[in-house]
């Protein structure tokens, strides 16, 4: 529990940081910071957009470790653990290593 409090307040220490003024949070600030031409039609950040995208998959990680904990509260474990193989047989989850939470709670559902 103690490492899930530390998770979710680094993360949503994080996302904090970009509704508040920082130069380095604003789009202004980061073309600024990163190089870019502020006048010009501002073209994606590589750096703002890589941790965009880790922030999201940290996010959805999370977010479908809290779905399948409800659902396991809700549902019989032998059903969840059909409904999460089914899940599994019927969709590409070449992703599932990228979100390292996820993949031990379905390890943990359907036993390997």
């Amino acid at each position: 529990m103690e490492k899930a409090d530390r998770e979710l307040n680094a993360l949503y220490t994080k996302l904090s940081l970009n509704v508040h003024e920082h130069p380095d949070k604003t789009t202004v600030g980061r073309i600024i910071i990163q190089g870019g031409e502020p006048f010009e039609s501002p073209q994606p950040l590589r750096e703002s957009l890589e941790e965009f995208i880790q922030l999201l998959n940290r996010v959805m990680d999370i977010g479908t470790v809290l779905t399948l904990n409800v659902l396991r509260t809700k549902r019989d474990s032998n059903e969840v653990r059909i409904i999460v193989s089914q899940l599994i047989s019927e969709h590409d989850l070449t992703e599932l290593p990228s979100y390292p939470l996820t993949r031990r709670a379905v390890s943990a559902i359907i036993g390997t």
